[in-house]
């Protein structure tokens, strides 16, 4: 019957392994960046609330700066990829600070950033009215390259989004402008630059060389989270291109996480992620990263982006609830395997119950015998306090007789000393007295100095003289520890008064940090060299 329920156990365990195992078989460096992913989709309110933080700083200087345009950029910079609701709100504000200001340069800027923002948000058209209109005649080089590359960032949306018909020319039109833009780049050491090179490497075919070169752009120490996050999913895309899915899956998880460090909610990466797993059948964490992706596109109100997700989220939930009604099935083999073993638990606690009625039986005669030892403990230790106490009136008797001596000596009574024993030296009984005691007591309780001395604070321990083998402080707490707790009796062994007995338990007592029913449990509960044995077995 114990094996038996040993096997059903062992099924039982197998068939909830099965239900619960359901990720695919992945490679260590893929399960180690999905588990960093998951660990940063935990993470992420806490970029959020830095994100949020910095957007408050940056409104409060608003209110107590001259140069509003310069904050209402940094301001819009903090937007422009987290939220195209306040973004749009911002640029136009940048825009009538750029026109109160009168400077042609910041205007354009400006403009471009609104492009920029519709393009974000999905807004193609007004993107491109805006684009197509903006005249950037007295813009400084910096917003001319800006103008292009964002102006070529829109071109590119429109083909992928498109996927038929102008792709080509979109694309053609894009690398104009991003071949425009490199004529206003300046050192050729810069992100823009390289990463304009690569892009239209990308859009030609050279792949390896556009990698390469997106690598490059990514060595500057002024990249930040944000362009870090677009040039490892645009490397993760050219992978794909190339046929090497374990670094495109690598890349797509930097740019994932990237993303969620630098607060962004315009993305593709958590998306891409999210359709991977759940091609690989990693359903679970599949759901994880669409959603994940989906709150980010509804908080930035990315209309592209949704429409993107709502073609991806319903086919993962089709997959989930599949492995739901799969695992229930399971659950149901399960769930009637712990019935069977729970009848022979059941069998098995009966059959106990009848042998639990003989252990009684044999429980109370142990019970018995032990209160006879019991009883018999106490005969010993009223036996031991009686023959302590006789010795100790023996000695005190001997004292008597010793002061008797020299009482009679010093009145000349010789007659009189005939009838005393000779030689009689009570101070050396009483030493020998103490001296059998202590063999006697650290015979039983041989571990008893060290243990008592650990019941004291280690500057209080109490240290013994040379030879000596009990103080009278611990004489005192051994006689307590035979059982003899009341302080004439103790006093009467030791040939003290009771007042002294009383003033060396008190002062011993103070050098313990616990209390004095504590202190005195500690005490009794020493144990003798039995119970040493016994719990050493």
């Amino acid at each position: 019957m114990i094996i038996l329920g040993l096997l059903l156990m062992a099924a039982c365990t197998t068939l909830f392994a099965k239900v619960n195992d359901n990720t695919p078989q992945i490679k260590a460096t893929d399960a180690e960046d999905l588990a960093l992913l998951k660990e940063y989709i935990r993470q992420k309110p806490h970029y959020d609330l830095e994100k949020e933080q910095r957007i408050l700083e940056l409104t409060a200087e608003m209110e107590a700066t001259d140069d509003r345009y310069n904050t209402l950029r940094k301001l819009f910079d903090e937007y422009k990829s987290y939220n195209f609701d306040r973004a749009i709100v911002c640029v136009e504000q940048l825009y009538d600070e750029a026109v109160a200001l009168g400077i042609q340069d910041k205007i354009v800027y400006a403009q471009v950033q609104k492009g920029f923002a519709y393009l974000s948000a999905g807004l193609f058209k007004e993107g491109f009215d805006l684009f197509y209109r903006l005249d950037t005649v007295g813009a400084s080089n910096a917003t001319k390259a800006e103008y292009c590359m964002t102006y070529a960032r829109l071109l590119y949306d429109l083909s992928d989004y498109n996927n038929v018909g102008m792709t080509h020319s979109y694309n053609l039109q894009g690398n104009d402008l991003l071949r425009e833009a490199l004529r206003y780049l300046t050192p050729r050491d810069t992100i823009n630059y390289w990463n304009c090179h690569a892009i239209i490497d990308q859009h030609e075919g050279f792949y390896d060389r556009a990698i390469t070169r997106f690598k490059l752009a990514m060595e500057s120490s002024e990249i930040n989270e944000h362009q870090l996050a677009i040039n490892y999913s645009t490397i993760a895309y050219l992978y794909q291109l190339l046929g090497n899915t374990n670094m495109q899956r690598h890349y797509d998880i930097l740019a994932a996480i990237s993303d969620i460090k630098s607060s962004t909610k315009e993305t593709v990466a958590m998306r891409i992620v999210a359709d991977n797993l759940n091609k690989e059948g990693n359903i679970e964490d599949a759901g994880i990263c669409i959603r994940c992706a989906q709150e980010d596109a509804v908080f930035y109100n990315a209309r592209h982006r949704q429409v993107e997700i709502s073609q991806i989220l319903p086919i993962i939930e089709q997959e989930n609830i599949r492995s739901l009604e799969a695992q229930k099935k399971q659950i149901y083999v399960l769930v009637i395997t712990i019935v069977l073993l729970l009848g022979i638990c059941l069998l098995g606690i009966w059959m106990l119950r009848r042998q639990n009625r003989t252990l009684k039986k044999v429980r109370q005669t142990i019970e018995d015998t032990n209160s006879n030892l019991l009883i018999a403990n106490k005969i010993k230790e009223e036996y031991i306090g009686n023959f302590l106490c006789w010795q100790s009136e023996f000695i005190t008797d001997i004292d008597k007789y010793e002061h008797q001596v020299k009482k009679l000596a010093m009145q000349h009574k010789f007659e009189e000393l005939q009838n005393i024993p000779k030689n009689v030296d009570a101070g050396r009984k009483r030493e020998d007295f103490y001296k059998r005691f202590d063999e006697m007591f650290l015979n039983i309780f041989p571990n008893f100095v060290k243990d008592f001395n650990a019941l004291l604070r280690p500057d209080e321990a109490i240290e013994l003289k040379e030879g000596e083998l009990l103080s009278t402080d611990l004489r005192i707490f051994a006689l307590m520890r035979l059982g003899i707790t009341h302080n004439e009796v103790i006093a009467q062994v030791l040939d003290y008064s009771v007042n002294t007995i009383y003033s060396y338990k008190t002062k011993v007592k103070n050098r313990s940090n616990l209390d004095n029913d504590r202190f005195l449990e500690a005490v009794m509960a020493i144990p003798s060299f039995k119970q040493t044995e016994m719990h050493a077995e």
